[in-house]
């Protein structure tokens, strides 16, 4: 569980920051989720060698001169942790600010910033082990990932999604507990891109497409999914006797698929024109409600509903 309130702690100031020192071997990793590229420098070894591990295939030659969308310099934060851990809560705790175009952010293991305008961001690292080095710095990515993604006509969304063999891209969203990873465990056909987070992205045409990330949640099943792929349609999961799937109410999903914009959400109402922009982009889609039986059998409901309703 994961709160991003900021009622408790202030992220560091960029100056403050940028008074701690890199690390004294430095190594640099790049990410490339088809075309949105974010590099990490100034890593120390073990780092770099775990995140080239965790993050294959989405890892790129560093010395390439193709820019960069977002370069981050990893710093020393010379302490055990920025937030304490509250007594027996064991939950993750993030705060974030927005500014400049980004956000600046403190949680347990890491504080940092990141800047749209420019590509440019500081991650300091703690030696903590509550909040290890390679989770912050997956935390930091995914936070900076969601606004690039929004930056470039996108979102990150808290969602399951599954890529048939046709090509069709599908996503499935529902609060905590609906049944994401149940879904993505039982599927039986095409491949899962994810049970946790998806990116969405547009084509050169200003067509979403479902982009492979390597934030696959609890799924393990195969190789992770690259590439891009057009998006069909999103369902909102919800449990039932039976699997069939019916139409939304607009209003009603549009909420849904606010409150699942992860790093996000927080900030709207905070950055002036972020709501206009997430509707229209979220209403931009078909979405549907899947009533969802928990067994195999879910892409026969879905294609016959389509099938009925053409």
């Amino acid at each position: 569980m994961t709160s991003t309130q900021p009622d408790y702690a202030a992220p560091p100031t960029r100056a403050e920051l940028a008074r701690l020192s890199p690390f004294a071997w430095r190594e640099t990793v790049r990410l490339d989720l088809s075309g949105l590229t974010i590099e990490f420098k100034d890593l120390p070894p073990d780092l770099a060698a775990r995140l080239r591990s965790r993050y294959h295939p989405f890892t790129v030659d560093a010395t390439s001169d193709t820019p960069a969308a977002m370069r981050v310099q990893i710093l020393d934060a010379a302490r055990e942790q920025f937030l304490q851990p509250r007594g027996e809560d064991r939950s993750y705790r993030l705060s974030t600010v927005p500014e400049a175009g980004g956000l600046r952010m403190v949680a347990h293991g890491f504080a940092g910033w990141f800047a749209l305008p420019g590509g440019e961001g500081v991650l300091a690292l703690c030696a903590g082990s509550f909040d290890p080095r390679e989770r912050a710095l997956e935390n930091y990515l995914r936070a900076c990932v969601a606004w690039l993604a929004l930056d470039r006509g996108g979102f990150l969304l808290h969602s399951a999604s599954i890529v048939l063999d046709d090509g069709r891209a599908f996503l499935f969203f529902g609060a905590s507990g609906a049944g994401k990873s149940t879904l993505a465990a039982m599927n039986d056909e095409g491949r899962v891109v994810s049970d946790d987070l998806t990116l969405v992205l547009p084509d050169t045409m200003g067509r979403l497409e479902v982009v492979g990330a390597p934030f696959r949640g609890t799924y393990t099943q195969g190789d992770a999914v690259v590439g891009r792929y057009p998006l069909h349609s999103a369902y909102r999961l919800r449990q039932d006797a039976r699997t069939f799937v019916t139409p939304t109410v607009a209003a009603v999903v549009l909420a849904e698929l606010l409150a699942n914009l992860t790093f996000v959400v927080d900030q709207v109402g905070r950055v002036p024109g972020l709501a206009e922009q997430l509707q229209s982009r979220l209403l931009s889609f078909p979405t549907y409600d899947l009533h969802l039986r928990k067994q195999p059998g879910f892409w026969r409901a879905i294609e016959e509903f389509h099938a009925a309703n053409r």
